[in-house]
C-alpha cells in the first residue's frame, strides 16, 4: 500500500472516531475505536480475515499497532455500532456523497467461489455464458468513478431489484435532469418511476433519467420501410 495513501486513510478514520466518540460504555476502551477500525480496513486491502489482522506479523514499517486484541475481542468491536459508524463516516468522506451528483453508473459484478467451496453464503447464479456459485456486488458509482453505494447480495441477486431497495433510496442528492447509465439488466419500469422520483440536492424530486439499452434490441428484427 502506499504510504501517503494509507495516511490519508488513517486521517479520515481517526477524524470519524473523534467524531462519533465513545459509547459502548463508562470506561474507555484499552483498544480505541480508530485502531479497530483501521486494523480491519488494513486486513481489507490485503484481502485477509479478521484472525490474520489480530497476528503480529500481518503488520510492517507502515502500521504497526503496538497491542493486538484477540479474535473474539476483534471481531466483536468491528460489529459494535461504533465502529459500524466510523466505517460509514469514512466511507462517506472517500465517496464524496455531499457533492451533487450529475451523473451516476449502476451496475453488478459477479464474485463466484470455487466450485468446490463450502461456504454457506454463496448462492448459485448465472454469470457469463454458465452458472456458478458465489456472491454478487451491486454498486453506484458516480462521475468521479467513486463507488458511492453498494450492496453485495447471493450470485442469484436480481440487479433491477437491488438497485431500487438498496442503491437508490441511498444516493447522493442528484441534480434536475441527472442522468444514470445502465446496461439492459436494468431494463424496468418501476426502476424508471424510482429514478425520476430521485430526491434532488433541495430535497425534492430531481427527475433523473435512467438510460440503458432494451433488453430485447439484439433480438429484435429492423422493419424495412416501404
Amino acid at each position: 500500500m502506499d504510504r501517503e495513501l494509507w495516511q490519508s486513510i488513517v486521517v479520515v478514520i481517526r477524524r470519524a472516531a473523534t467524531r462519533v466518540g465513545w459509547n459502548g460504555g463508562r470506561r474507555r476502551p484499552v483498544y480505541p475505536n480508530w485502531l479497530i477500525v483501521a486494523m480491519y480496513v488494513w486486513s481489507v486491502w490485503h484481502d485477509r480475515t479478521l484472525c490474520w489482522a489480530c497476528r503480529r506479523g500481518s503488520y510492517g514499517s507502515l502500521f504497526r499497532p503496538r497491542e493486538l486484541p484477540s479474535v473474539s475481542q476483534f471481531s466483536r468491536r468491528v460489529r459494535s455500532a461504533d465502529c459500524q459508524r466510523i466505517l460509514q463516516l469514512a466511507h462517506d468522506a472517500f465517496a464524496q456523497r455531499r457533492c451533487i451528483a450529475h451523473l451516476a453508473i449502476v451496475d453488478g459484478k459477479a464474485l463466484p467461489v470455487s466450485p468446490v467451496s463450502g461456504d454457506r453464503g454463496a448462492r448459485r447464479g448465472k454469470i457469463s455464458g454458465a452458472f456458478a456459485r458465489g456472491y454478487k456486488l451491486h454498486a453506484l458509482i458516480n462521475e468521479a468513478c467513486r463507488i458511492v453505494v453498494w450492496s453485495v447480495t447471493g450470485l442469484n441477486g436480481d440487479e433491477k431489484t437491488v438497485a431500487r431497495v438498496a442503491l437508490l433510496p441511498h444516493a447522493p442528492p442528484m441534480s434536475v435532469g441527472a442522468v444514470v447509465l445502465a446496461d439492459s439488466n436494468y431494463d424496468s419500469a418501476p426502476l424508471h418511476r424510482d429514478a425520476a422520483g430521485q430526491r434532488g440536492a433541495t430535497g425534492s424530486c430531481a427527475g433523473a433519467w435512467l438510460v440503458h439499452p432494451l433488453r430485447g434490441q439484439r433480438r429484435a428484427r429492423a422493419v424495412p420501410r416501404a
